[in-house]
């Protein structure tokens, strides 16, 4: 099934999600929606646009670390976009588990991330030989 990311993107703009974030926002419905998720898929988007209208998700919001001690870091997501902060935090994830062997990265106060790890998770695991749990 080949789906675009344009239908996603331009349906995108009606919820101020702006530049790189409203891209990876369609990417990941797009992604959800071809590979057979459709729950998380483009059909989930106007429920997206309806919680940034209510104010139920912080468009505009970047994940910021509340706790860190070695090996083990707490982000909290202030109510931002659930892909882009669970984005974030496996980055970092992986950024500090090249320091220290192993990363625990814990994320609260986001939104939902949809269809995030199993996209991601695949990809990393190929590309970096990383494992996510």
């Amino acid at each position: 099934m080949s789906v675009s990311i344009r239908y996603p993107a331009r349906y995108a703009r009606r919820s101020a999600v702006e530049g790189g974030s409203r891209r990876v926002c369609a990417r990941f419905h797009a992604e959800s929606t071809r590979d057979g998720v459709h729950s998380h898929g483009i059909g989930l988007i106007p429920r997206f646009i309806e919680y940034v209208t209510k104010g139920w998700v912080d468009v505009n919001a970047s994940p910021e670390s509340v706790h860190a001690l070695g090996a083990i870091e707490v982000l909290d997501g202030r109510i931002g976009i659930g892909v882009i902060n669970a984005l974030h935090a496996t980055e970092r994830a992986v950024e500090l588990a090249k320091e220290h062997g192993m990363r625990l990265v814990a994320l609260c106060d986001t939104t939902h991330a949809g269809s995030f790890a199993l996209v991601y998770r695949a990809h990393h695991r190929r590309a970096h030989g990383w494992i996510f749990i």
